[in-house]
């Protein structure tokens, strides 16, 4: 089975996000076919018909988050995919999900990540 992972970040930053690039060597190590693709809403249904992805994860700061979980939202209404967040966000607030679905009534990610990007369990899916 040839699984697939697409990060989604919302914009090209001056942050380096390194739990990204650490997790996308990981993950094509252990077999997983990877992109990335930066959200744009006029790109994004093409960018998601062509790569089909399995599983789709997120890095969130604090002062991305809002972005995000409209993100996974808009994409959670649209496709069929697991999706994960980490970072900083979810890791000091890892009640996030529970504050968009009953706040704001969003799809938010089905799973949280709430430590270091360089365990590698979670990619043997």
């Amino acid at each position: 089975m040839n699984k697939t992972l697409a990060f989604v970040i919302n914009q090209v930053d001056f942050v380096e996000n390194l739990g990204i690039p650490f997790l996308s060597a990981t993950a094509k190590q252990l077999g997983w076919h990877v992109e990335l693709f930066v959200f744009d809403q006029d790109t994004i249904d093409e960018e998601m018909r062509r790569v089909k992805p399995d599983l789709i994860g997120y890095s969130v700061m604090s002062s991305d988050a809002d972005s995000f979980l409209y993100i996974n939202n808009y994409l959670k209404n649209r496709y069929d995919f697991i999706s994960i967040m980490g970072g900083p966000h979810p890791t000091y607030f890892p009640d996030v999900r529970l504050v968009a679905m009953k706040l704001f009534a969003l799809r938010a990610a089905d799973y949280m990540r709430t430590a270091s990007a360089d365990d590698r369990r979670y990619l043997l899916y």
